[in-house]
């Protein structure tokens, strides 16, 4: 080699410093596009297919849970009116609230509140009943009413004034495949609903 001479190169080889591709490598690229977006299409139909899957199985299991929690309803009025109509029965005490506070979320009646139980004559009694009159006087009124229950509201309060009926139900409703595994993560969940009926008699629909 003299000094005049030049090293070989290919002539595919890039020219050291040169911005422009190889010839050929247009081709070389071009042929591993199709391969791509196919593979691309296959993921993308893959997720689509799981996505309608998801939404047509909650869109079913919500009216499977929806029904249940209607059928539950029905079944517990059912019972809590013939309870309410029982002369004997024993009436049901409620939980009498006192005090409310809100939870984190800082929104009322929501699971993550507290509550302080009080006393029927301090919470029912004071903070309802002695408010429908006007006038301590009022109450005479009632001395002379066909349904003599509503006299007892003035006096000392108790359940069986009130005359409160409960009933309550849960069932356990067991999830689809498609729920459990991707969604929810749990085998079944549990819907349920509880009712508060007053007590009701006969005679008073005759008067």
């Amino acid at each position: 080699m003299t000094r005049f001479s030049r090293p070989f190169r290919h002539p595919l080889a890039p020219v050291p410093g040169s911005q422009f591709p190889v010839p050929g490598s247009e081709f070389r690229v071009s042929r591993s596009r199709p391969a791509r977006r196919a593979g691309q299409a296959m993921v993308e139909f893959v997720i689509a297919i799981l996505a309608v899957v998801i939404i047509v199985a909650g869109f079913f299991q919500l009216m499977e849970i929806v029904g249940a929690r209607g059928d539950i309803f029905r079944s517990i009025r059912g019972k809590a009116g013939k309870e309410a109509l029982s002369p004997g029965r024993l009436f049901d005490r409620p939980d009498y609230i006192r005090e409310w506070r809100e939870g984190e979320d800082e929104f009322r009646h929501t699971a993550d509140d507290e509550f302080e139980r009080g006393s029927i004559a301090a919470t029912l009694g004071a903070g309802v009943v002695d408010h429908t009159v006007g006038d301590g006087a009022d109450w005479t009124y009632l001395d002379g009413a066909v349904n003599a229950d509503l006299a007892e509201l003035r006096g000392g309060l108790s359940a069986a004034a009130l005359g409160l009926v409960r009933e309550k139900e849960m069932e356990k409703i067991y999830l689809m495949p498609a729920m459990k595994n991707w969604i929810i993560g749990k085998e079944y969940v549990v819907v349920g609903s509880e009712l508060w009926m007053p007590r009701l008699k006969y005679g008073e629909f005759d008067r």
